[in-house]
């Protein structure tokens, strides 16, 4: 099940359960819902993400939630993260587990055809546990790009139309990579959090580090860091620890 809620907009003198409303509950995921996305373009539509191994496109138009589109992922695979591909809303980015490894794939929404995958695997037996997908992120400028976020630390930057992993970013050595995203107006910076409650800033270009955040969260039932979002020259990460931290002074250049 999936909630909808709205926010006021504005100054308001409103308080406590006044200041949100539930304006919608959409039923149709038979069991854990992993990802929500949205885009900038769609105002009216949702996507997410279910261990019942479905994508799911929603639409919210007049206060009313119908699924409109349901994509069945292959090989019996979780998708775990789900995005619009922000270069083309008719198109879904998502990672997925399944019982060997983890992938990253893109699909048309209006034939729900793939349009291109990448397979993670070395051929060890213990793959699977270290490629496990936390977050993935599409990139706005470059529309074959995948960003995931690994249990192994990493970062990888993959073109799903080729099927080729072209890079590796080191978050962590000594915990997972738990989130990420991209700078949305330039699109050459990647940010990312783990869970040994460090934030990193990188730069995608130059394949380094421009800004590291230690301590940024507690951590908490072996988990610290568990969202992350840039806009507006403020950096807004969310922790196991129940914090909100804003970050205002970010430059991302």
């Amino acid at each position: 099940m999936i909630q909808i809620w709205r926010l006021p907009r504005g100054n308001n003198t409103l308080k406590g359960e006044q200041l949100v409303q539930m304006e919608m509950t959409l039923k149709g995921h038979q069991d854990v819902v992993w990802s929500l996305a949205t885009h900038d373009t769609l105002n009216d539509k949702l996507l997410s993400g279910s261990s019942d191994g479905t994508i799911r496109l929603w639409s919210l138009k007049d206060g009313v939630g119908e699924e409109c589109l349901k994509i069945d992922v292959p090989f019996n695979g979780v998708p775990v993260s789900c995005a619009f591909n922000p270069t083309n809303a008719g198109q879904c980015a998502y990672g997925m587990m399944d019982d060997l490894s983890a992938s990253v794939c893109c699909v048309d929404l209006s034939t729900k055809q793939s349009l291109g995958s990448h397979r993670f695997t070395d051929g060890s037996g213990d793959a699977r546990e270290r490629m496990y997908i936390y977050q993935i992120a599409a990139h706005p400028k470059h529309s074959n790009t995948i960003i995931s976020a690994h249990e192994d630390g990493r970062l990888r930057v993959t073109d799903f139309r080729s099927g080729k992993c072209e890079a590796e970013i080191i978050v962590s050595n000594d915990d997972a990579a738990s989130c990420v995203g991209i700078d949305p107006s330039s699109g050459q910076h990647v940010y990312a959090g783990s869970h040994n409650g460090t934030v990193r800033v990188f730069s995608l270009g130059e394949r380094k580090m421009v800004q590291d955040i230690t301590s940024a969260h507690l951590r908490h039932f072996d988990e610290s860091v568990n969202a992350i979002c840039y806009g507006d020259g403020a950096l807004v990460t969310a922790g196991s620890d129940a914090i909100i931290n804003v970050y205002r002074h970010v430059q991302l250049k």
